[in-house]
């Protein structure tokens, strides 16, 4: 459907998608269809949103029902080669991410495969997930850590745990989902760290 609908290498798609399966499938299927996913916070204001399209020049959004997104940027070729539109190199784009804007206006950084392969193998060589690992993926699609954690247990065959929406922030949940699932890995920035040794320490 995304290649019918004009994606292909460089092409931006929107993906506005709470954490789950389906945000995951729905950024594989962007990528896999030669494109670069754009991921938008689904509670992110309206002009933040918009000056994020205009920016990195989505024309086709990714969503659920429960988010409204305008008719003309989510229509397509119906009438598309179904083929990816054009080689794809290491060159071109993965992804495109966002700051948070807090110091002003938000700016969009473009990611190339080859930057982010070159991460993950970094990754996978450090810290070696494999067969049996269970990574969690709780850093929003938003910031650059989510990055590993959605492609790199793909190249091994270790699993991903996907934390609920709004997950990340709860670190009794973040504990009990570990505990649960005997996951192996789980990224964590340094104040959320600290709050959730505290936690597992009062525990």
């Amino acid at each position: 459907e995304l290649i019918s609908s004009g994606v292909g290498p460089d092409v931006a798609v929107g993906v506005c998608i709470d954490r789950s399966v389906e945000m995951v499938v729905a950024i594989h299927a962007v990528v896999a269809a030669g494109g670069q996913y754009v991921p938008i916070a689904t509670d992110a204001p309206a002009d933040r949103v918009q000056y994020m399209l205009e920016t990195a020049g989505v024309g086709i959004v990714l969503t659920d029902a429960r988010i409204l997104i305008p008719e003309e940027l989510s229509s397509g070729d119906e009438g598309a080669d179904r083929r990816r539109r054009g080689p794809l190199s290491l060159d071109n784009a993965l992804c495109t991410l966002f700051t948070s804007g807090s110091s002003g206006v938000p700016k969009g950084v473009a990611v190339s495969h080859r930057a982010v392969l070159n991460r993950l193998w970094w990754g996978l060589d450090a810290f070696g997930w494999a067969l049996g690992d269970r990574v969690v993926q709780k850093t929003p699609y938003t910031f650059d850590v989510s990055v590993p954690e959605l492609f790199a247990p793909l190249f091994t065959g270790a699993q991903v745990v996907i934390a609920r929406p709004g997950g990340h922030a709860d670190p009794v949940y973040i504990a009990d989902l570990i505990a649960q699932t005997q996951a192996t890995s789980v990224h964590f920035v340094p104040s959320m760290l600290s709050v959730f040794v505290d936690v597992v320490d009062r525990d």
